[in-house]
């Protein structure tokens, strides 16, 4: 779980939150909403989503043990790591 503060900064600031469901579903949702059209639908969302907005730190690959490291001790500091496999050989 997640905590996330959804208080006053939160509405004030008119951000927009959205999420998707790809795993089960109520059974009166499935008609329409089969698995595929759910994963196209998330992956559409995340296509539009910009990454660079959330991109906090790009390591080398060789770097991973340190970048888990910060993303379990320090969550607060990185909101997404992107690994460079620019040096891989």
């Amino acid at each position: 779980q997640a905590p996330i503060d959804l208080g006053g900064a939160f509405h004030r600031s008119r951000i927009r939150l959205l999420s998707s469901q790809v795993s089960t579903l109520d059974p009166r949702w499935l008609g329409r909403w089969d698995k595929a059209r759910r994963l196209d639908v998330a992956w559409a969302m995340l296509r539009d989503l910009p990454a660079e907005q959330v991109i906090t730190h790009t390591l080398p690959v060789s770097d991973a043990p340190a970048a888990y490291r910060l993303l379990s001790e320090h969550p607060e500091q990185a909101v997404q790591v992107l690994f460079d496999y620019t040096d891989v050989h």
